[in-house]
């Protein structure tokens, strides 16, 4: 594959550097995270008799996390070549030439928590041969307060091609390179920034699939967050003049216009989630001893739970000018909406459709601004559960359980942080008045999302046939209401006549489910002569049916990366559930030995309904199985020695990405997990 249509430029940059093949990406990511957590507990038991018994608890948590995250980005072109039948994993040859640094992005999260909470719980036994066991009850309070202090994910062009610009000061010159750069002030501070990277033994002796040299970032990253902005900065200024951005309007996180001195955040990018959690419940033990011919044993129980939440949430509106740049080279200060706009001679110059409602929206959104509140949030729910166990002689039994759950939203589906864009101008008939198109948001979080519910059946059959092997087959039923999808929902900053749209999760009212059956079988040999009454066997197979709710996004509006699926039978896949499922493993112990082998497979499943980049389509893993072992020995009672070795078949993983509206699908990636081996010495005392 030669294909050069990649190579783009609006000057003479493509004659001059007479690339060669399209352009690809090798980058440096590097990720710090500290996470600091002090717990102290209290906890006292109290017996007032033999059948009433009290315990109490209380507990304070604070805990602080820190992440700092840095790419760096290097292009190159090349033709590819490809490679399917070496090592089963693709070989992918390149011969790289016009390396240079194209883009980075820089992230960070410093959040701080604190919890109290306290529990209280009472018990009391029943005597006697009656039905009820026994009766417990009890009540859980929790005061949560999370700061979220989380930057964008700061993405942005250093140089590219198209830019236009000159970062060398000479002409036809728009790239800046990791080493040999023609302006001496740039080059002494980005050359000591890069090396090369040698990848020895790679894949086994595959091969790396260079033919050339791809410079590799060795420079400040997230372990040095404030040196990668300080040389970031550096090279920013060197290129394009202090106080200038690069060629996409980028500055490292922490020199962002408006953000908080001495930090790396924007107003909107720290907010706070408080959680107010009360809870009871009331539990009954009940059983009998002679029920349809079996010990019948069980309990049902209700529990209330109730939360009160507030969330900070923040809007962000850019200023008019910013909303509707200038879009006619040479004339960058000018309003696009004045009518003495001298870009207008230009034939090429349509009157964008927002200048419609130029004098609405300049008063709205003149200078930009940051809409801020707190949206607070009630809801409670009764949760009964039911557990029944029949036991006969034989050892056969049989489980039911029945219950509803409730499982909140996460801190991080909560924090809404919303920026207002501009949607695409819109023209009405010929002879008619451009209209305003709208706008859309690139957002996260819902401060108003609820907990999702769920009814869940499970049923078994069980049958003990000996002291340590059964056969098992269990089915289960979940169905989850207000299920978290995606939908378009209103957002602050409105105009009259005109609604402000976001694509966000949101509770829906179709509900998702998973069913299926599970069969499970277990027995030790012990009947066997010697040493093989040590072997044993495990094996089990489980089927899923799982049905998900759709995304529906409005087309129309932008998000980050929606996760929206491209085709419709990728549609209402539930991600990350396999169909089939199966387990075997081999067992052995005797003697101080204790060895094990085990063999697990997954069908294929849906990661993700889309990628992040172009096509944007369902991605899948194919099925697969990995086999591991491990054996360890007593040396005596305290002491034990034992290895360990983990994916033994080097199984590759690949994933795979839906190309049609049949379902067709291609490989996207491949996976060397590698084979570990891990040797250990364990002390007990």
């Amino acid at each position: 594959m030669t294909d050069n249509s990649q190579w783009r430029g609006p000057n003479g940059a493509a004659s001059i550097l007479s690339p060669t093949g399209g352009q690809q990406l090798n980058l440096f990511r590097e990720r710090s995270e500290e996470d600091t957590t002090t717990d102290y507990g209290f906890n006292l038991k109290f017996s007032a008799t033999d059948s009433l018994r009290f315990n109490f608890d209380a507990q304070y948590i604070d805990s602080t996390s820190d992440v700092f995250d840095v790419t760096v980005h290097n292009s190159f072109f090349s033709p590819v070549s490809i490679d399917r039948d070496r090592g089963g994993v693709a070989f992918v040859g390149f011969e790289p030439s016009q390396n240079f640094i194209r883009s980075a992005m820089d992230h960070t999260t410093q959040n701080d928590a604190e919890a109290l909470a306290f529990r209280g719980d009472v018990e009391y036994d029943f005597s006697g041969d009656g039905w009820l066991k026994s009766v417990r009850a009890g009540a859980r309070y929790s005061d949560e307060e999370v700061v979220i202090r989380e930057s964008d994910f700061n993405w942005g062009n250093i140089s590219e091609v198209w830019t236009g610009q000159s970062p060398q000061g000479l002409p036809d010159t728009p790239l800046i390179l990791p080493n040999g750069n023609q302006n001496p002030a740039l080059e002494a501070i980005v050359a000591p920034l890069f090396g090369t990277f040698a990848f020895p033994n790679y894949q086994r002796g595959i091969g790396v699939g260079f033919t050339g040299t791809v410079p590799s970032y060795v420079g400040p990253a997230a372990a040095d967050f404030q040196g990668f902005q300080d040389t970031f900065n550096s090279i920013i200024d060197t290129a394009y003049g202090v106080g200038s951005n690069s060629p996409s309007g980028w500055r490292p996180l922490s020199s962002r216009g408006g953000v908080i001195a001495g930090t790396p955040f924007l107003p909107s990018e720290i907010g706070s989630v408080t959680r107010e959690n009360i809870a009871a419940y009331v539990r009954l033990d009940f059983g009998s001893d002679n029920f349809l011919g079996g010990e019948l044993t069980g309990n049902v129980g209700l529990r209330y739970a109730r939360t009160d939440r507030s969330v900070d949430t923040s809007t962000t509106v850019d200023s008019f000018n910013d909303l509707f740049p200038n879009i006619i080279p040479g004339d960058p200060t000018t309003d696009q909406c004045d009518p003495a706009f001298p870009g207008a001679s230009d034939p090429t110059f349509s009157i964008p459709a927002a200048c419609a409602n130029r004098d609405q929206l300049i008063a709205q959104f003149g200078d930009g601004q940051i809409i801020q509140e707190r949206v607070d949030v009630s809801y409670d729910e009764f949760l009964p559960s039911l557990n029944l166990k029949l036991e006969f002689d034989g050892g056969h039994l049989f489980r039911f359980a029945a219950s509803r759950t409730m499982t909140r939203p996460g801190v991080t589906q909560l924090n809404e942080r919303v920026r207002v864009q501009v949607l695409p101008d819109t023209s009405a008939g010929a002879g008619q008045p451009n209209t305003f198109g709208g706008f859309s948001s690139n957002a996260t979080g819902n401060a108003s999302l609820t907990p999702q519910l769920s009814t869940n059946l499970d049923l078994s059959w069980e049958w003990y046939f000996g002291r340590s092997s059964s056969l098992t087959l269990t089915g289960f039923y979940k169905e989850i209401d207000d299920f978290i999808a995606f939908s378009p929902v209103e957002i602050p900053a409105q105009i009259d006549g005109l609604t402000l749209l976001r694509n966000t999760e949101v509770n829906v009212e179709e509900n998702a489910s998973v069913k299926g059956v599970e069969i499970a079988y277990q027995q030790f040999f012990d009947f066997l002569p010697g040493a093989l009454s040590g072997l044993g066997l495990q094996a089990t197979y489980t089927y899923i049916d799982a049905e998900g709710v759709a995304n529906e996004l409005d087309p129309n509006l932008n998000s980050d990366d929606p996760p929206t699926a491209r085709f419709a039978i990728d549609a209402d896949v539930f991600p990350r559930i396999s169909e089939h499922n199966f387990n075997i493993i081999g067992l052995y112990e005797k003697g101080g030995v204790q060895a094990r082998v085990a063999y697990n497979w997954r069908s294929d499943f849906q990661l993700t309904p889309r990628d992040v980049i172009f096509p944007f389509a369902s991605i899948y893993q194919q099925s697969t199985g990995q086999l591991d072992a491990s054996i360890f020995y007593d040396i005596n009672e305290n002491l034990k020695i034992g290895v360990q070795g983990v994916n033994l078949l080097d199984d590759i993983t690949v994933t795979e990405q839906t190309i049609n509206d049949a379902g067709l699908r291609a490989p996207r990636n491949f996976f060397r997990n590698d084979t570990r081996y891990s040797f250990i010495l364990r002390l007990n005392y």
